[in-house]
């Protein structure tokens, strides 16, 4: 409702301020209510996240065109407001519980190294981070420079003029890059399906290493080959993400876990500003992104190392949290 400037911005501060609660505190509540299945219940949530950012820019120009501006706001508004009613009502009938039913913490049992654990997984999802915006960040400008000279004619040749001349320009980068993180965010199923059922120590390698393999790959791939390589980079990339969240809470007392996820998700959007540098860095040396996918590789790999040397989450036992 307002017309200026200041209050505009404290309403877009108090709107990041009080919507910077979800990850520390709405993901562990999920682990907490889904003892049976975490995996696929973080692989459900993380599709709506995708689908949700995907769809965000469409939503919001639908209503600024159909009702100004404000109503971008105003519509979110309303529906952040009955979510929170909801939950709400959920809470009273005791459908979301607050504290473990069995007052117990997950600890890595024989295990003493829990702070050097933390520290593991905390580099590891910060280069996976710079991973996944780096990837994010390059696929428009690569599939511009290495597959739209082949697809726009496959698409014309195959559907028609109309086809290839609804694609040319950037409508087409935006609709190949759509539908690579469509596709791969839905695999966050198959890695929540995993993650329930398979050491999450061997699904958080086995994902890195063929991711490691996929970016060397894009380095120097072309040619609409590279689009079925790019959604399978991607695919791994984010199919990892339920037992990266497992891992962490596995590994932190229960008590911390809001205080870990929030340091996490600081690192992970953190590193997309020093992606995009490092974007950009590499384009205005090479007029390419061939080496940034060669660091963003070598990244791959330091992950899997790291990985190697967590313990193994079979050998985690319950341990009675301390004054429970």
């Amino acid at each position: 409702m307002v017309s200026a400037p200041p209050p505009l911005m404290i309403g877009l501060a108090g709107i990041g301020l009080f919507g910077a609660i979800y990850h520390p505190i709405g993901v562990p509540w999920m682990i907490r209510n889904a003892p049976g299945n975490p995996g696929k219940m973080l692989a459900v949530n993380g599709i709506f996240g995708s689908l949700g950012s995907a769809g965000a820019g469409l939503i919001a120009g639908i209503l600024i065109d159909v009702s100004g501006w404000r109503a971008a706001f105003i519509a979110p508004g309303f529906v952040a407001v009955a979510t929170g009613m909801a939950m709400l009502w959920f809470m009273a009938r005791g459908d979301i519980r607050e504290q473990s039913r069995d007052g117990t913490e997950r600890k890595p049992a024989g295990y003493a190294g829990t702070t050097r654990i933390f520290v593991i997984l905390l580099i590891a999802m910060f280069t996976g981070g710079l991973i996944y915006h780096g990837t994010q960040n390059a696929l428009p400008k690569l599939f511009e420079i290495r597959v739209m000279d082949l697809f726009i004619p496959w698409v014309t040749s195959s559907f028609g003029q109309w086809a290839g001349g609804l694609l040319g320009g950037a409508s087409g980068v935006g609709l190949l890059v759509a539908a690579v993180y469509t596709v791969g965010g839905f695999t966050q199923l198959v890695g929540g399906f995993l993650a329930d059922r398979y050491p999450l120590k061997n699904i958080y390698v086995g994902a890195w290493m063929i991711e490691m393999i996929l970016l060397a790959v894009l380095a120097g791939a072309g040619g609409l080959g590279f689009i079925g390589i790019a959604m399978l980079a991607v695919m791994m990339n984010l199919a990892q993400l339920p037992a990266e969240n497992m891992l962490l809470a596995r590994f932190t007392p229960e008590r911390h876990h809001g205080v870990a996820f929030g340091i996490k998700f600081v690192l992970a959007f953190g590193s997309a500003p020093l992606a995009i540098l490092l974007l950009s860095k590499v384009w205005a040396a090479t007029g390419e992104f061939e080496y940034m996918f060669v660091g963003l590789c070598a990244g791959a790999l330091l992950i899997t190392t790291l990985a190697m040397l967590l313990p193994h989450t079979e050998l985690a036992r319950p341990v009675p949290a301390p004054g429970e």
